[in-house]
């Protein structure tokens, strides 16, 4: 009888330590998977601004492209305005 509690003291001990070890590999899963999730969201959001800066820029450089060409045409006008 007392063998048999020994035993099944044995078999707790080491169901206990097998529950640590679960335990402890569960957190470490988490805590992988947040930091993927936060690299993916990083990633994601560079891309982001990255699409962001370049509409921005392409918005300045149309900009920048009709200033020079009505800037053009008044250069234009005036010539034509001296000439007449």
């Amino acid at each position: 009888m007392s063998s048999d509690r020994a035993s099944v003291g044995g078999r707790l001990v080491q169901m206990d330590a097998l529950r640590g070890a679960l335990e402890t590999e569960r957190l470490n899963i988490d805590s992988a998977r947040s930091l993927i999730e936060d690299a993916d969201y990083a990633e994601e959001t560079g891309r982001l601004v990255r699409g962001q800066t370049l509409e921005e820029i392409a918005r300045f450089v149309k900009q920048m492209a009709e200033e020079q060409r009505a800037s053009a045409v008044l250069e234009l006008l005036k010539g034509v305005k001296r000439g007449a």
